[in-house]
């Protein structure tokens, strides 16, 4: 059970003229938009507004085919209870497969740091599925998968917790090699979940494309950072990176037999 709220939203329309978009200032309205956790005392009844209860039913098992009884009931301290019974009709039919790809971005970093897991651990993997399983629920089947650690929402000279997937090692010459091994289980993690369709994580950061991703990699110096904010896309350095990332990327999701269910940001 849960609360409905109505959202104030001020642009709910926009009016075209000579090409440009105007912004209607007479179009303010409230809109019911938000689903909060139903506690008590939320059921409130202001005269002449319209207000309602969102109310899911679940069965793992699935609900039979027929009709069924619901029934509420809503008390008030001195007021009399008032009982309502809806028919609840299920049809013995399962919907076609949607072909609509659903997606949202998804911060690998911020479950880490909330729980105060290793990324990638047994831990970390046990936590994911219940997110991974919620987005599926609701419908998500394209999953944003970090191939690097995506620079999104990431104030610039700013650095994200490490979650990439794929494994860079390079030597003193830049000549670079890939591990998939990583990228590879959680393909498989999210498809046995549902997960359909993948979207790797971008190349370059938000607002304009001008710096690299955060790129670590093991060195004859260490493992550290070899691209971030300091480093331009457009850089011959990284240029000669992708060059040499990217046809393995491909070689590795057709050997995986989901190449043609990847997608790409540009």
């Amino acid at each position: 059970m849960r609360v409905v709220e109505n959202v104030p939203a001020q642009l709910t329309e926009y009016i075209t003229k000579d090409d440009y978009y105007i912004f209607d200032e007479n179009a303010d309205r409230v809109y019911p938009d938000l689903l909060r956790p139903f506690e008590y005392g939320d059921l409130i009844l202001p005269a002449k507004q319209w207000r309602s209860v969102w109310c899911t039913i679940r069965d793992k098992k699935g609900l039979k085919a027929g009709e069924h009884t619901l029934r509420f009931a809503v008390s008030a301290p001195e007021q009399e209870d008032i009982q309502v019974e809806l028919k609840l009709d299920v049809v013995d039919e399962l919907l076609p497969e949607n072909d609509l790809l659903y997606t949202n971005w998804f911060h690998y970093d911020s479950i880490a740091n909330f729980y105060g897991v290793k990324p990638w651990s047994k831990r970390y993997y046990k936590l994911l599925s219940s997110y991974v399983d919620t987005a599926t629920l609701h419908g998500m089947n394209l999953m944003y998968t970090p191939i690097f650690t995506p620079p999104l929402d990431t104030k610039g000279g700013w650095e994200r917790l490490d979650v990439q997937l794929v494994k860079v090692s390079v030597d003193d010459n830049e000549n670079y090699e890939f591990d998939f091994s990583r990228l590879d289980y959680f393909l498989d993690f999210c498809s046995s979940r549902g997960i359909k369709y993948f979207e790797m994580s971008h190349l370059a950061t938000q607002w304009g494309a001008e710096a690299c991703p955060k790129i670590m990699a093991h060195t004859p110096s260490g493992y550290r950072r070899i691209f971030g904010w300091d480093t331009p896309s457009f850089g011959d350095r990284y240029k000669a990176f992708i060059a040499r990332f990217l046809p393995e990327l491909d070689a590795f999701l057709k050997q995986k037999g989901i190449a043609d269910r990847v997608f790409f940001h540009i």
